[in-house]
């Protein structure tokens, strides 16, 4: 229950960095969007995988995560290089 909870709120981060409100609020909102947040923000990228089970019993919850999938394809992010100084 707590993960759906944060996949629900990480979908509503999601949402608001395609229409480009992404606040810093939106962090305290679940525990993805805690570990992820910084990730998502202008200038860093991520690779997100999302998983589905076959089962006809589990068919709710994958095809949330497949909307979920489907909505995060359209974020467009261009990743700035950064350079350590050694």
């Amino acid at each position: 229950r707590v993960l759906n909870m944060s996949l629900a709120s990480l979908n509503r981060l999601l949402r608001q960095l395609q229409e480009g409100r992404l606040t810093e609020a939106d962090r305290r909102q679940g525990v993805l969007n805690r570990v992820l947040y910084d990730y998502l923000k202008p200038g860093c990228g991520i690779c997100m995988i999302f998983c589905v089970n076959p089962e006809l019993s589990t068919r709710e919850a994958s095809l949330s995560t497949l909307a979920m999938a489907d909505a995060s394809k359209s974020i467009r992010a261009v990743r700035k290089q950064q350079y350590l100084a050694i």
